[in-house]
Formats: C-alpha cells, structure tokens, sequence
C-alpha cells in the first residue's frame, strides 16, 4: 500500500505532515536502472523529465526531515482537509522500497500529479485513467 502524505505550511503549528490518501496504484514509477541513472542530490541541481536524484542513506544525512530520522506510522498523522489544499508545501509518497518527494509550489497544480481533491476526501487517479 502506498501512502500519500502532505507537509503543509503552517506557523507554529506541531501537526505539520497530514495523510492525503492510501492507494494500491503505483504514484510513480521508479525505473529499474535507478541507481545507476540518478544523479547525487545536490542543492544547486536541477534535474529534467525523467530524471532522479538519488540520496544514499537519507535517513543518517543532515538535511533529513525529522518524520524520516525516526520510524513512523501515516495511520497517527490526521486527514488533510480541504481547506489546507493550498498550503501544500510538498507531498511524500511512501512506497515499499522508496520514499518518492515532489514540490509544490502554487504555480503548480497536484492534480496533475494524479491526487484529485472531491469534497472532503482525495482519491489517487492515474495519468492513464485521465
């Protein structure tokens, strides 16, 4: 089960990570030859369409976000609600075997990426199901 969550931007707020939604569908499709095609993160780099960037041992690296130093559950995180669409700062899908982060900035919409908000609730649909 993948599981989708939401860090949103928030002043003094403790609650800043909020679950979106839990699929079964691949939210991306990581490509076999990662490890050799990814290019190390690096903060002044920019990557294109089909590029990665790759962070060994992420968890022990001094720009880790503290939700991934420690092991944690999304089922403890509460539901994003509607109103906070908009200050989504970045989304993190949990998957098996990666944790896949993706920006979002107001000039970019979600929905492109396949979450689609429907009234109090946010369903994962696939670009092929579109």
């Amino acid at each position: 089960m993948n599981q989708i969550c939401a860090r949103i931007r928030l002043r003094g707020a403790d609650k800043k990570y909020r679950k979106v939604l839990s699929t079964d569908k691949d939210v991306y499709t990581i490509p076999a030859a990662l490890p050799e095609s990814a290019i190390p993160y690096a903060p002044q780099t920019l990557v294109d369409d089909g590029e990665w960037f790759s962070l060994a041992k992420f968890s022990e690296s001094s720009f880790a976000i503290d939700l991934i130093k420690e092991k944690f559950d999304s089922a403890y995180f509460d539901m994003l609600e509607s109103c906070f669409f908009e200050k989504i700062d970045y989304v993190l899908v949990m998957m098996q075997k990666a944790i896949c982060f993706q920006s979002v900035s107001k000039s970019h919409l979600i929905h492109k990426k396949g979450i689609i908000h429907k009234g109090e609730k946010f369903e994962y649909e696939p670009e092929s199901a579109r």
